[in-house]
């Protein structure tokens, strides 16, 4: 760790003025021995995209994909998935389960940082709380029941628009999609591995190209 913290090939301050991607890579059965290490890196990293310099909107864009978020701790979160996408900003965070969340960062915070992001994605799970989430998130669905048309008493009828039991029995290759102010949406998806064009795509190793005035410089950090 100490040879790992002594130098760095990469600029944060850089981030938003050349094009660039930064792998952050820990072995998986050694995820909670490196969280500090990874809820280091990205608290730096929500550092510099929020400068105030960036608000103009002259600075590059900047993605953010947060696998296992669920497996580490980052300070004051809330704030930041509330106000970071005004800087330019695109995270999405992945959690294996919606307990994680919690578990981490207490119930208060943890239904706050679930308000912050506008969309929500749920592949089958076998998980009855993360199921049960998304059957609520997908609201109820109200039928109005008229005996004749002359009749001047109405009789209602609700019922959830998915059950927790039909998100866990999803298929494989289906996916729900869930935005604020949208009706819910079951879509048919495919993983990269079966896809020929990405599954060949990730298993080219990071280089670096010049294109012209265009300069792409993935890095990775691995522990």
């Amino acid at each position: 760790m100490r040879t790992f913290f002594s130098k760095s090939d990469y600029d944060l301050s850089r981030l938003r003025k050349e094009k660039t991607i930064i792998y952050f890579c820990t072995p998986p059965e050694h995820q909670k021995y490196y969280s500090f290490a990874t809820s280091l890196f990205f608290r730096s990293v929500f550092n510099e995209c929020m400068r105030n310099h960036h608000l103009g909107g002259n600075s590059l864009p900047v993605y953010i994909l947060y696998d296992e978020f669920g497996n580490s701790y980052v300070s004051d979160f809330v704030s930041v998935a509330n106000t970071i996408r005004g800087y330019g900003v695109s995270l999405s965070i992945i959690l294996q389960s919606i307990s994680q969340l919690s578990m981490r960062y207490g119930q208060k915070t943890a239904e706050s940082i679930q308000g912050a992001f506008n969309t929500n994605i749920c592949l089958s799970s076998s998980d009855p709380v993360t199921a049960d989430y998304f059957s609520k998130l997908s609201g109820r669905v109200r039928e109005r029941q008229v005996a004749e048309f002359t009749d001047t008493h109405d009789n209602y009828r609700e019922y959830n628009l998915l059950n927790s039991d039909e998100v866990r029995t999803m298929l494989d290759n289906e996916a729900l999609l869930i935005c604020k102010n949208r009706y819910p949406v079951k879509l048919t998806v495919t993983p990269y591995y079966q896809n020929r064009r990405f599954k060949k795509a990730v298993s080219f190793p990071p280089i670096i190209n010049n294109h012209g005035n265009c300069c792409i410089n993935p890095k990775l950090v691995r522990l």
